[in-house]
């Protein structure tokens, strides 16, 4: 069974270098994590902390709230190419395409998007941050359990993004 972990996190650090952290504590996995501010919420099994928080149960036909926050664009020659930051119809798209396969459809969405800067190695990234609020109903469960699971794929996972929050 996943649990939910909170697992405070040091201001000194940013949200790559608790990505490395994360997979240490893990010892290699790469478990889907959000940064909450002033602690990170880490999706793995019952044992990694004492702080965890079983994820619900799911099965077809369920409808839960949920929280997103991916980095959303389109690949093209090999270059993530990020949508304009107030194109949410197409980071809409982008979420249902992939609802599809994650195992549940989208039935309300809020949509925010804003483009963050992080310093890597001596040079500044960006990377778009785009946090879906909403109702999904479960139309898979073994796909929609995955998807809690690993989380979605995509270039910000290393920042933080792709983990499903369901409610």
């Amino acid at each position: 069974m996943m649990h939910d972990h909170v697992i405070p996190k040091p201001e000194s650090i940013d949200v790559y270098m608790a990505h490395q952290l994360i997979e240490d504590l893990t010892e290699g996995a790469r478990p889907p994590f959000a940064d909450m501010g002033d602690h990170l919420l880490v999706r793995g099994p019952a044992d990694l902390t004492d702080r965890g928080r079983a994820v619900p149960e799911v099965k077809k036909g369920d409808v839960f709230a949920f929280e997103l926050i991916a980095s959303c664009g389109t690949k093209t020659k090999g270059k993530i190419r990020y949508f304009p930051r107030h194109d949410w119809r197409s980071r809409r798209a982008w979420l249902e395409t992939r609802a599809i396969d994650a195992g549940f459809e989208v039935r309300a969405l809020s949509v925010r998007a804003r483009s963050e800067q992080i310093a890597r190695r001596a040079r500044v990234i960006h990377i778009d941050r785009t946090q879906f609020t909403g109702i999904l109903k479960v139309t898979d469960a073994s796909a929609f359990r995955l998807a809690l699971e690993v989380g979605f794929p995509g270039p910000g996972r290393a920042f933080g993004r792709g983990m499903i929050r369901i409610q």
